[in-house]
């Protein structure tokens, strides 16, 4: 499913996933919460693009930020797989895979242009949390973790 951050729109992956432009909602249902805070404001134009697929119960998804010509690509299969990403900048391109149940992927504060990221979680508890700028300017960055792993991203600038 491709839709424009902050759009509302129902998943085809199950009946309780659903995309709300709205934040603060908790429940037990699937959910992908998008929300822009803010026009990007390189003046580069283009629409951010994001394809979701959830399978499963209790898995979220939460992007906020602003920014544009963002890509995203996100899959969510098992149950209780949180993702949450907090974006400032354009032209980038993220791809997040959480196979398993428990995954937390928590990127707070980033902010990147023209930066490319995969993170793939396979298996339960894995666990990834970034409190700012996670990449290398111009590098493609892939992050796998299996059975369990913890990894905490900091910036040490």
């Amino acid at each position: 499913m491709a839709l424009p951050l902050g759009a509302l729109a129902q998943t085809q992956a199950s009946t309780q996933s659903e995309a709300l432009w709205r934040a603060g909602v908790l429940s037990d249902e699937t959910q992908a919460i998008l929300s822009q805070l803010a026009a990007g404001s390189s003046g580069t134009g283009g629409s951010d693009e994001i394809n979701i697929s959830q399978s499963g119960g209790g898995n979220r998804i939460a992007l906020t930020g602003s920014g544009t010509a963002n890509r995203f690509s996100i899959n969510q299969n098992g149950d209780g797989n949180q993702l949450s990403l907090e974006l400032f900048g354009d032209r980038n391109s993220f791809g997040f895979e959480q196979n398993g149940s428990g995954n937390v992927l928590d990127l707070r504060n980033v902010r990147a242009s023209n930066e490319r990221l995969d993170i793939s979680q396979q298996g339960s508890g894995n666990r990834l949390t970034s409190d700012g700028y996670p990449l290398a300017t111009g590098v493609l960055v892939r992050i796998e973790q299996t059975g369990g792993m913890q990894i905490q991203i900091m910036n040490v600038r």
